[in-house]
């Protein structure tokens, strides 16, 4: 397989502006970050089969065919407006190999060991530890052996209680959900959900997965972190 490399096609159509909550300034240069982390990260080759979990309104698939990728992509979400859209409109529009279905139930509707990178955006940030846990489960699941998750999340590590500790923090963390899973708002959990790296790595060596890594996002007051807000978690299937 080979390296991605700009795609000359026609460019996909733009989500409708009710659907487009922030700039295509924005919306596009959010994909190509994201497309970026997973060639480095995760290993994304140009023919790498892609799942995406909180596939939104295909922000990573329209990046990953303005850079070219020829491989699967299934994008996931819960949001049936989103899914409706990406079906209607950019499946036909590439012939469909860009693939968009509902996430019910938490559970992915893709065989066992059959996919090369999954990115995770964001839900996990939100996500109560049942859907976490089930989540993880599922990524342990789908990967080829040797293949990378990469999930944007929070993750209350050694640098988030010494941000606490100084004063930075940005985000309090005050409410206990379970052991080793704190909350922004006992009100709403769901807001911002918080885990140590104790729970993740227990739960991902359930699920045969690897902690490869933790990119720390900004999100927790921490110095001198020039990533986005969210830390990113690089897991590796056994």
């Amino acid at each position: 397989m080979t390296a991605l490399a700009p795609n000359s096609v026609v460019p996909l159509p733009l989500p409708p502006d009710e659907l487009l909550h922030e700039t295509v300034e924005a919306f596009r240069q959010g994909g190509d970050a994201l497309v970026s982390d997973l060639v480095e990260l995760g290993g994304l080759q140009a023919g790498s089969a892609v799942l995406e979990i909180g596939s939104g309104v295909g922000r990573t698939a329209h990046a990953l065919w303005r850079h070219g990728h020829t491989g699967a992509y299934l994008g996931l979400d819960d949001e049936p407006a989103f899914v409706d859209w990406c079906e209607e409109v950019l499946t036909p529009a590439t012939d469909g190999r860009l693939e968009f279905t509902d996430l019910e139930d938490g559970a992915f509707p893709v065989s066992a060991t059959v996919i090369d990178v999954v990115l995770v955006p964001s839900m996990l940030a939100h996500a109560l530890p049942h859907e976490a846990e089930r989540c993880l489960a599922e990524l342990g699941r789908v990967l080829k052996p040797g293949c990378r998750a990469l999930a944007q999340l929070l993750v209350l590590d050694e640098t988030w209680a010494e941000a606490v500790q100084a004063g930075h923090a940005g985000l309090s963390m005050g409410h206990k959900v379970a052991d080793g899973v704190l909350c922004h708002d006992a009100d709403e959990p769901r807001l911002a959900v918080g885990y140590s790296a104790a729970w993740l790595q227990r739960v991902a060596l359930a699920a045969g997965l690897r902690l490869h890594g933790v990119r720390p996002g900004t999100w927790a007051g921490r110095q001198g972190v020039e990533a986005g807000p969210l830390d990113l978690l690089v897991l590796e299937r056994a």
